[in-house]
């Protein structure tokens, strides 16, 4: 619970409309409710639930792997750079920004992404 605080911070996507469809990625997003392996009780050890898009088994999938690192979402990461988040943007920056619209966007996007790649829909 405590890297969770550390990563999402304190929402602020009530300022500006969001579409639903979106808003409901960002928020299943920021409660840890995504499909990702670290989230799935497999019986699998935490370091072994690595990510099953970019095939990297060094690389955990969790939330963080997702918005900072995995190689498959660079091109919609770039849009954090349109929202003002520098690549030494931490997590929490980027969580906590203000256009919450743009970063539910980009969150969405790579859900969808996701989803594709794993032949969900």
């Amino acid at each position: 619970m405590c890297r969770h605080m550390h990563w999402m911070g304190m929402p602020h996507h009530d300022a500006s409309y969001i579409p639903m469809s979106v808003y409901t990625s960002l928020l299943r997003f920021r409660l840890g409710a995504w499909a990702l392996e670290v989230n799935r009780p497999n019986g699998r050890l935490r370091e072994q639930r690595w990510c099953r898009v970019c095939n990297n088994a060094d690389s955990v999938e969790d939330e963080y792997h997702v918005v900072m690192e995995c190689p498959a979402y660079t091109e919609m990461r770039a849009g954090f750079a349109e929202l003002g988040m520098g690549q030494s943007s931490n997590m929490l920056q980027i969580m906590s920004m203000q256009d919450q619209l743009g970063l539910a966007r980009i969150i969405h996007s790579i859900r969808m992404r996701r989803s594709l790649s794993m032949g969900r829909t």
